[in-house]
């Protein structure tokens, strides 16, 4: 996962458009994170402002576009040349576990829901076969 003082970092360096590396259903969910951070960057006021756009094709509403508006505010400034823990660990904080979790291990949740599917067919073979 991206960290807010290394997208902060990139925005200093004059970067100013984010957005995923494609269109593909994997590449939007890789950028979600990312979108979520400037979006908490910008609600913190560490940035002059931001756009962010959301696609409507899909029906995810994922983020597919966010602009950094003015670069970094003077707290945003500060903050790199300071490091304030609580703005990093407000952010941790207000992540819920469950979200992360999934964020982190999406593959690995998309094989253990295969797999109980996979068994809820097996069992309702077995059902048939030895009714």
């Amino acid at each position: 996962m991206t960290t807010l003082r290394s997208l902060l970092e990139e925005i200093k360096g004059g970067v100013l458009t984010f957005k995923p590396v494609s269109e593909k259903e994997a590449d939007m969910w890789d950028f979600q994170p990312i979108a979520k951070v400037l979006e908490y960057a910008n609600s913190e006021g560490l940035l002059e402002g931001y756009l962010p756009h959301k696609e409507s094709s899909s029906g995810n509403h994922w983020y597919d576009l966010v602009r950094v508006k003015g670069g970094l505010s003077h707290k945003g400034e500060m903050f790199l040349a300071n490091p304030n823990l609580e703005v990093e660990g407000k952010m941790e904080s207000t992540t819920p576990r469950l979200e992360r979790f999934y964020e982190n291990n999406k593959g690995l949740v998309w094989i253990i829901g295969s797999i109980i599917a996979t068994l809820g067919i097996i069992v309702s073979i077995a059902k048939v076969f030895l009714a």
